[in-house]
C-alpha cells in the first residue's frame, strides 16, 4: 500500500506532480471521515480495539446483561465484528458496526461498560 504522507506533508517520489497527491490524500481522508460519520465512531479506535462490551440475554431470560468479548476480528467488508464470547468457545459472533453505542440485546456493543449502563 502506498503512503501519501510522512512527516507531516505529502511524500514527492516523481510520481505524480504534488496536486495530484494532495488530491489522492484528500480522497482518502474523505473516505475514512464517511466512514466515522456514517457510524459515529472513530475509525482508528475501531482497529485498535482488543476487546469491546456488548448487550446479552441473562441465562434465565429476565433481562439482559453487559459482557466482555475475548478476541476481536473487523470486518469493514461485511461491516461487522466478529468476536468470541470467551477464551473457549468454539464460534465466532457477530455485531454490526452500525450498532455502536446502542442498549439494546439485538446487537448493542461499545468500547467501554460505561457506555452501555
Amino acid at each position: 500500500m502506498e503512503r501519501l504522507i510522512k512527516d507531516g506533508d505529502i511524500i514527492l517520489d516523481g510520481t505524480l506532480p504534488r496536486y495530484q497527491k494532495e488530491k489522492n490524500a484528500f480522497l482518502k481522508l474523505s473516505s475514512f471521515e464517511d466512514f466515522e460519520q456514517e457510524f459515529g465512531i472513530s475509525l482508528v479506535k475501531l482497529l485498535a480495539a482488543k476487546k469491546v462490551y456488548y448487550m446479552d440475554w441473562n441465562h434465565d431470560c429476565s433481562g439482559f446483561v453487559i459482557k466482555e468479548t475475548h478476541e476481536l476480528f473487523i470486518n469493514l467488508t461485511n461491516r461487522t465484528i466478529e468476536y468470541y464470547e470467551n477464551e473457549y468457545s468454539e464460534f465466532t459472533f457477530d455485531l454490526e458496526i452500525q450498532n455502536y453505542g446502542k442498549k439494546d440485546i439485538f446487537g448493542g456493543w461499545a468500547f467501554t461498560k460505561e457506555e452501555l449502563e
